[in-house]
């Protein structure tokens, strides 16, 4: 890499950083590196050296398999060069991962670090020059790009390309996803090229891929769905039952409720890139993602009528309009049935009267105890009267 002040800096994948100097009256070149003068260059952690870049503000950076150095490109002797080092650490704002594999800026300034297995680096400081930088990550998680990203460069209308293992995503300034084309073509990690032409060209196992970024467009095929079979478990076995029509109702016993449905989308192109959603109607209405599998497992499905929908995307990983039916019918239990629904209601309706008789039995049987109760109290009344009466007429 040549810097803005006209050196040429070399990066060896073993021996780390070279910065070569012209001798004066050509006696030749002189490679500064940590085995002469250039003393700061952490050698023992940064020997592999992947990339260099030099960002608009002078600063220059190395990407190495054990993190990412920076350094500024104002200096007057090379033993003076002050080297920041970033790694992976427990913050979450840190580098994703130590081994760096590609850095690029775009035109207005947002400076990316791609990593092995980490996605994409936003840079968010701007001083670049300290060992706690401040990083934005971009990856499978947030949905953005493949974390085994390779390398990305931003075309003439200022969208950014990633290159992944056997993908091109694009995405717009805003780090918003527009766009992904697969291919079987396996990419490399070699630093992408963008023509005077317009034209990207990325490195591959197979040589270069030349991109026309405006040439590129998705298909909008519709590809059938066809289903092809249930398999049923049971008790640890399982039996299959074909689909040869996707209009007839499929059948399954009361203790069939875990099963899985395999369909495919007929499209020829790509076909393991096409992507599956579905939904059960008259249980779920949401539609449930799969990715690529191509089979969706149910579990504990009651006893109903139901109306298993799929649809897909096509080869090129476009969502069309292509959702197809298959109508299920899972038998009931006696215990889900009409008549025990009845059986149980009738049994309630016993066993409340049963509760209404005994109640009413219990409050007869306290007014009787309690009219007997005051019939003895007037009894011996009258009888205490009598006897006092008879006492006085005595005397």
């Amino acid at each position: 890499m040549q810097d803005s002040a006209g050196r040429i800096w070399i990066g060896t994948f073993g021996g780390g950083l070279n910065l070569i100097e012209h001798l004066p009256e050509s006696a030749g070149l002189r490679f500064i590196h940590s085995g002469n003068i250039l003393n700061n260059y952490p050698i023992h952690v940064c020997e592999k050296v992947r990339c260099l870049y030099e960002a608009d503000n002078g600063i220059i950076l190395i990407g190495t398999t054990g993190g990412l150095l920076s350094c500024s490109s104002d200096f007057a002797r090379p033993e003076a060069i002050r080297f920041y080092h970033n790694v992976c650490e427990e913050r979450y704002s840190s580098l994703s991962n130590n081994d760096v594999l590609n850095i690029t800026q775009t035109h207005n300034g947002k400076l990316l670090v791609i990593t092995l297995s980490g996605g994409i680096n936003l840079l968010d400081d701007s001083s670049r020059l300290s060992e706690k930088l401040t990083f934005k990550h971009y990856n499978a998680t947030n949905g953005q790009v493949p974390d085994l990203s390779l390398s990305a460069i931003e075309d003439s209308e200022g969208n950014l390309w990633i290159a992944s293992e056997n993908k091109l995503s694009k995405l717009d300034a805003d780090m918003n996803l527009l766009e992904e084309y697969n291919d079987q073509i396996q990419m490399a990690e070699t630093k992408p090229v963008l023509c005077s032409s317009g034209k990207l060209i990325f490195g591959s196992e197979f040589g270069a891929l030349c991109v026309t970024p405006k040439d590129l467009y998705k298909s909008d095929f519709v590809p059938p769905i066809v289903f092809s079979h249930l398999d049923i478990y049971l008790n640890n076995t399982s039996r299959r039952q074909e689909v040869f029509n996707s209009t007839e109702i499929q059948s399954l016993k009361a203790d069939e409720r875990n099963f899985t449905i395999t369909f495919a989308a007929l499209d020829y192109v790509n076909s393991p890139a096409i992507k599956y959603a579905y939904r059960i109607q008259g249980l779920n209405d949401q539609w449930i993602e799969l990715g690529n599998s191509h089979s969706a497992s149910l579990a504990n499905i009651p006893a109903g009528d139901y109306l298993f929908q799929v649809k897909s995307t096509n080869g090129d990983g476009v969502w069309v309009d292509n959702a197809t039916s298959l109508p299920i019918h899972i038998e009931p239990t006696f215990f889900e049935t009409i008549w025990a629904i009845l059986l149980y209601i009738v049994i309630g309706i016993a066993a409340l009267l049963i509760v209404i008789y005994i109640v009413i039995r219990i409050t007869n049987l306290q007014r009787r105890v309690d009219f007997e109760q005051q019939l003895s109290n007037l009894k011996l009344r009258f009888s205490l009267i009598f006897l006092m009466s008879f006492a006085l007429h005595l005397h």
